[in-house]
């Protein structure tokens, strides 16, 4: 398997809907040309505390991510979501299809690392925005 590394900034993110994590948002498929996968929220405690991720995919219905930047150090089309506020550093590496379009279809992993000045908790959540475009 070829991962691609994606070294992650400074994210200042911002919830910008509020779905139940860890599963579709998209009740079903045939209806909507994207839909969502979700991991479940994750929280660090303190400055320089961290948190990982396992392997995120697009379901085989649409099975790339979307063409549109969320957030950085991940691939387009996966967002992260931060409660609590900024201050958060991700790390991740992609799952490439080199075929169909060259779009990525999920992410291997993800690391992210609680950098909030003075310390406080973050808490994250990674989301694959999923099309069959």
């Amino acid at each position: 398997m070829t991962y691609l590394f994606l070294a992650g900034a400074m994210t200042a993110t911002a919830l910008f809907s509020s779905f139940a994590p860890g599963g579709l948002s998209s009740a079903d498929p045939s209806e909507s040309t994207e839909v969502t996968v979700e991991a479940d929220v994750k929280t660090m405690p303190h400055f320089w505390s961290s948190t990982s991720f396992g392997e995120l995919k697009c379901p085989a219905y649409a099975p790339r991510l979307v063409d549109h930047h969320y957030s950085d150090g991940v691939p387009p089309g996966v967002e992260v979501r931060t409660f609590g506020g900024d201050g958060i550093h991700v790390f991740s590496a992609s799952l490439p299809d080199f075929g169909n379009y060259g779009r990525n279809f999920g992410i291997a992993f993800a690391t992210v690392t609680n950098w909030a000045v003075p310390s406080a908790e973050r808490s994250v959540q990674l989301v694959a925005h999923c099309t069959v475009d």
